[in-house]
């Protein structure tokens, strides 16, 4: 009789114990399920951050206008520049692409057909910044291909294209807070590179002002 009231006993004792953890195993079963949620939860509170929109890729980083002479023509430029190289601005090396409208006009009287024209460029460039930050002068030289609303024609000189290429050598200074603001003087070509007789070319000595944003 003993025997069974120990036995009895024993096995109340570990029902008692069964009961009592049963509560904290479920509690265990249940903790990878509520941490796989709330992860999920982190990544859709807070989404990666998205890249650069379209907007933003396309928005030029600076405008410039620009004033040149050359034998009988006057050009006056406005365009837009867009910096091609990361953190240029730390470094001794930038790389940038310029688009620009100008308006020749000829000093010769020639009729508005030929001897004042529209001109529509894209340059890319190559600067060296003798500064690694803060003021400082640069040098710099690009070439590119531009489109003249018609072929231009002077009293001494008659290109043959409509098509021309573009390049540059210029010298400057960029100052201001993160060098903002620049001024260069510039020397440009501008020819056919032989494409079509005539090709006389035409040499401007240039003026530009470029503000950055």
């Amino acid at each position: 009789m003993l025997g069974s009231r120990k036995h009895l006993h024993a096995h109340r004792k570990s029902r008692r114990s069964v009961a009592a953890t049963a509560p904290l195993l479920c509690i265990a079963a249940l903790l990878p399920l509520v941490a796989c949620n709330v992860a999920r939860a982190d990544e859709i509170a807070t989404p990666p951050p998205a890249g650069p929109g379209m907007l933003e890729a396309i928005t030029p980083d600076a405008w410039f206008l620009q004033f040149g002479v050359a034998d009988e023509v006057t050009a006056a430029t406005a365009g837009a520049v867009w910096n091609l190289k990361v953190d240029s601005l730390s470094q001794r090396w930038g790389v940038f692409l310029e688009a620009s409208v100008s308006r020749w006009q000829s000093r010769g009287g020639q009729p508005s057909d030929s001897g004042a024209l529209t001109q529509i460029a894209l340059i890319p460039t190559l600067r060296y910044w003798f500064g690694p930050a803060g003021p400082s002068w640069f040098v710099e030289g690009g070439i590119g291909a531009t489109v003249t609303s018609s072929v231009y024609r002077s009293s001494d000189t008659h290109f043959s294209t409509k098509f021309n290429f573009g390049d540059h050598l210029g010298l400057g200074l960029a100052f201001g807070p993160a060098r903002k603001d620049e001024v260069a003087l510039r020397v440009e070509h501008f020819s056919n590179a032989g494409i079509k007789e005539p090709n006389p070319g035409k040499n401007f000595l240039q003026l530009r002002y470029a503000h950055r944003f």
